[in-house]
């Protein structure tokens, strides 16, 4: 009886001691959540997403209000920037490339783009696709120039987008997209993320 008290005193000061310990836990935990929640919000945590440089659900951007819109965000002290090959079939990362270049001088800029989809011209395409060499289904038809589910206004009608989440895929999305950024030191290209990887099946 006496070693069944003893037990029953022991599993009790345990509880009680992992009780403390969870509500110190819990207190350390709320206190920093809440010097998050009342830390100053600073632009170094603010990202432009470039979309829109190549117009966007039927509006169109002309390059100069691209070129501006850029500008104006690095004169706000924006330093990150997102895009993908898939805005404007490349517009956008034409154009986010050029106002950086023109516009970011000193001031280091990250870029992130993405991989997933490549572009080739519509004739290189259309051969792969006759030649076996291409799968039709791979080729997301409704965001080319023309289609009405395109919602880039500004695309190029000679380009073409293919979906590949296949490594070799990544690397051509790679290369086409540092081609068409023309990054230059302090800007760097700072990552590249799989673009709707709930669509690769």
């Amino acid at each position: 009886a006496s070693m069944s008290a003893a037990s029953r005193g022991a599993a009790a000061a345990a509880l009680a001691a992992a009780a403390l310990a969870y509500l110190m836990a819990a207190r350390r935990l709320r206190a920093r959540t809440l010097r998050c929640r009342i830390a100053p919000a600073t632009v170094e945590r603010l990202l432009f997403g470039a979309s829109t440089l190549a117009g966007f659900t039927y509006a169109p951007c002309d390059r100069e209000t691209a070129l501006a819109a850029v500008r104006r965000a690095l004169d706000l002290g924006i330093r990150a920037f997102d895009t993908a090959p898939h805005y404007g079939l490349g517009l956008s990362e034409a154009r986010l490339g050029e106002a950086l270049r023109l516009y970011a001088g000193d001031r280091p800029v990250r870029i992130w783009t993405k991989v997933g989809r490549y572009l080739l011209s519509r004739a290189v395409c259309d051969a792969a696709i006759a030649a076996g060499e291409l799968d039709r289904e791979a080729v997301e038809w409704e965001n080319m120039c023309g289609h009405p589910g395109c919602i880039f206004p500004g695309t190029d009608p000679s380009l073409a987008e293919v979906a590949d989440f296949s490594a070799l895929g990544a690397a051509r999305a790679h290369a086409g997209s540092t081609g068409r950024l023309q990054l230059a030191a302090p800007v760097v290209l700072a990552g590249q993320r799989v673009h709707d990887p709930d669509t690769s099946g």
